[in-house]
């Protein structure tokens, strides 16, 4: 029944809405949340603008989500996740840092720590490893932070596969080492040592010196080894301390921000040990 005064829409407009839709739904059927401008345009005749028109409305619904200003990716949002805006991120970050070219990411540090079960503590972010610069970004409720690592692409890390994709994480070695290169984006040195405490269990002794072999960041391994011995057995950490013994580091500070001024020699690490480190368990 048509209402005077009132346009009704035409019949093409229905169909590219529906067309739109039908793709979103048959794509979240599959298991995939996520596509690009490019894959919904050969699936469909429909123009550039009618695509826009209907995808817009489905933004405006909540059924989809556009992570990146001015870029064509987009993610499904199923109903039973409308309230987060978003689904879990490990649904489709994999894709996401396909279509932005950064294949060697990985989610590392606390993010990282919580994955391989330490979690004794909040998490206010998402935090990914990559190899160049990212601005960070936020889907639904998730915020999204970068850290930069020129050297990621060598970092060991493990592939889980999982019912909605696949998702690269470090592996916990990696991201013991990680945690100590990068203390600010970790929460400082206290909650280092908390999750390193966490995480001891699953390290593998003659796994952590691979992990320098091709980043070879001594003061990382000198901090770590220190810090592993102050939560954990120092048995752990005796094939990394003869390693490092072999690439002769130069005496580092423990806290590189703070004076050394009257601090103690740890031999074993070459560190002075110039701050008071404590796990919170």
């Amino acid at each position: 029944m048509h209402i005077k005064g009132m346009t009704q829409p035409s019949p093409n407009r229905r169909q590219h809405r529906r067309l739109v839709a039908d793709f979103v739904d048959a794509r979240q059927r599959l298991g995939h949340y996520s596509f690009t401008d490019a894959e919904l345009a050969s699936s469909s005749a429909q123009t550039a603008v009618a695509r826009r028109a209907a995808l817009g409305r489905l933004r405006r619904q909540g059924r989809v989500v556009r992570p990146l200003p001015r870029r064509r990716f987009f993610v499904i949002v199923p109903h039973e996740h409308h309230s987060l805006g978003a689904p879990p991120l490990s649904w489709y970050l994999d894709a996401l840092m396909r279509f932005l070219g950064v294949a060697d990411y990985y989610l590392g540090l606390l993010t990282a720590a919580q994955w391989h079960g330490a979690s004794h503590f909040a998490v206010q972010e998402t935090q990914v490893v990559v190899p160049r610069q990212l601005r960070p970004i936020r889907v639904g409720r998730e915020r999204i932070r970068f850290i930069t690592k020129a050297a990621g692409a060598t970092t060991p890390v493990e592939t889980r596969t999982l019912e909605s994709g696949v998702i690269r994480i470090s592996t916990p070695e990696a991201t013991a080492a990680d945690l100590v290169r990068y203390p600010d984006a970790a929460g400082g040195l206290n909650l280092v040592a908390t999750v390193l405490a966490e995480l001891g269990g699953r390290l593998k002794p003659d796994a952590l010196p691979a992990v320098f072999a091709h980043d070879p960041d001594l003061a990382a391994a000198q901090r770590l080894g220190y810090l592993l011995d102050q939560v954990g057995d120092v048995r752990l950490t005796a094939p990394l301390a003869r390693w490092l013994a072999r690439q002769r580091p130069r005496v580092r500070p423990l806290d590189p921000q703070a004076p050394v001024k009257e601090a103690g020699l740890n031999e074993r690490w070459r560190l002075w040990v110039n701050a008071t480190v404590e796990a919170g368990l």
